[in-house]
């Protein structure tokens, strides 16, 4: 059977993140990731469902290595592991961290982001 440490290398990795994405959008250390990777340490439950939430894969499978890999629930826009991928592209590495990112500003600043987008696509057409 599969060591936990093996599965979140797993999850993390066929999202094409880095241990730094992963650890940036659950709001960790880069170290605090290896050592969950390396098995030196565990994550807390609450990262644990964070991470199983950004990684799509179900709590279950990420906890124990037993049940399906994928999770039940697909999620809507308001879960990271909901994300639409309208451009045929996959929504992986830092694009994915990206659009976490944003997903968690308060309105206001996903506002004033999303002007400054708007008019720099504006002077790229």
């Amino acid at each position: 059977m599969q060591q936990f440490s093996d599965r979140i290398t797993f999850a993390r990795k066929r999202l094409g993140l880095s241990q730094a994405q992963l650890a940036s959008i659950l709001g960790v250390s880069r170290g605090a990731c290896g050592q969950w990777e390396q098995g030196v340490s565990t994550p807390s439950v609450n990262h644990m469902i964070e991470l199983a939430k950004v990684t799509e894969v179900s709590f279950e499978w990420l906890a124990t290595g037993r049940g399906n890999i994928e999770p039940d629930n697909q999620g809507d826009m308001n879960e990271p592991n909901g994300l639409d991928n309208l451009s045929g592209r996959p929504i992986t590495g830092d694009l994915r961290e990206t659009l976490i990112w944003l997903q968690k500003l308060p309105i206001d600043k996903l506002e004033a982001v999303l002007k400054l987008l708007r008019s720099a696509r504006a002077l790229m057409e």
